[in-house]
This record gives structure tokens, C-alpha cells and sequence, in this order.
């Protein structure tokens, strides 16, 4: 008996060369990529002829942050990401967080808060600076990592941070203007 799977694919691997019953069936893909997604036949050549079609869809693991791509933070305050990861068959072995190219998970000297259940982390740091700004990456192991990029401004005590109204002035493209709005 002949087993054949038929698909353009790579990285293809037959089982069942050596099937005790037709219903033992296998078709094993190594290192899975979205152009690996189509339909694939197997074929028996037993009398009358058997053959089994499988429609493989791929779907590639990704983190995303809440509140991206910007988020804005007062000066003294404590930044909090959620990163989650979404159409993930697996929980990560690690969730990396970085600053721009640096990786803070471990930073002694700040005082960073890094949590983790199956598909969530979470980067906590307290009493943020101004210098605490910049790009943040979640980076999980077998998932597209995410970025925000986080502003951390100094915003007078009167000021409702949350009923703010961004005014863009069209003559001077490098002004941007915050104005409190009232409540209605």
C-alpha cells in the first residue's frame, strides 16, 4: 500500500507509509508558515482507490498592548501595560518587556512590577519621569511582539488629564495644543 500526500508545500513530512487501518491518517508540517495554509489530498492506492482531503488554515500568534499606539501618563504616577496574546494555540515560555532596546523585566534599580498568567503580562512601574518615556515592546516567545510608545508629560494639578481636547493649529504643524474641555 501507497500513502501520498499531493500539496506544494515545504517542509512536508508523510506518515502512514506503513497504515494498520485506514483511519490512521497523519500529515505533519514542520515549522508551520501562513503560506503553508491550503488544502492538501491524501491519497491511498488500495482497490478501490482512497484519498482524504484537509483544509489546513494558519493563524500566527501576536501580543497586543491595551491603549496603544500612544498612551499618556502624568509625571509621578504608575504606567501599567497589559499585554495580551491573541490567536495563541500555546502559552509563551518567557514575556520579555523592553524600553527602546533594553530589557527591563530584571531592572533592580526602578521599581518595575512584571506579572504573568497563561495569555496576559503585565509591566507595572511606579513614580514615572520623564525619562520613563519611549517606546515599549512586549516580546513573548513564539508570537509577533507589540510596541507602545508612552509620553510621560507634566500636567498642572488643575487640569482634567481624562476631558482633554486636542487642538491642531493649521499653520504651524509642530504646535499642538491640550485645552481642557468643559462637561456637558
Amino acid at each position: 500500500m501507497n500513502v501520498v500526500f499531493i500539496g506544494k508545500r515545504r517542509n512536508v513530512i508523510f506518515y502512514g507509509l506503513f497504515l494498520k487501518s485506514l483511519q490512521d491518517w497523519t500529515l505533519k508540517i514542520k515549522y508551520v508558515q501562513p503560506r503553508d495554509a491550503g488544502v492538501y489530498e491524501c491519497q491511498v492506492s488500495t482497490h478501490p482507490p482512497s484519498s482524504i482531503f484537509v483544509k489546513l488554515n494558519v493563524v500566527e500568534a501576536r501580543a497586543e498592548i491595551a491603549g496603544g499606539p500612544d498612551k499618556y501618563i502624568k509625571t509621578g504616577s504608575s504606567l501599567r501595560l497589559i499585554c495580551e496574546l491573541k490567536q495563541s494555540t500555546e502559552e509563551p515560555d518567557y514575556v520579555f518587556w523592553y524600553q527602546g532596546l533594553q530589557m527591563i523585566n530584571y531592572d533592580p534599580i526602578r521599581q518595575i512590577e512584571v506579572t504573568h498568567d497563561r495569555y496576559t503580562s503585565t509591566l507595572v512601574l511606579h513614580n514615572v519621569q520623564k525619562s520613563d518615556s519611549g517606546n515599549y515592546s512586549c516580546v513573548p516567545s513564539k508570537s509577533i511582539p507589540a510596541s507602545i510608545f508612552v509620553h510621560i508629560i507634566n500636567v498642572p494639578q488643575f487640569v482634567d488629564f481624562n476631558n482633554i481636547t486636542h487642538h491642531h493649529q493649521e499653520d504651524d504643524d509642530e504646535a499642538l495644543f491640550l485645552l481642557p474641555t468643559s462637561r456637558g
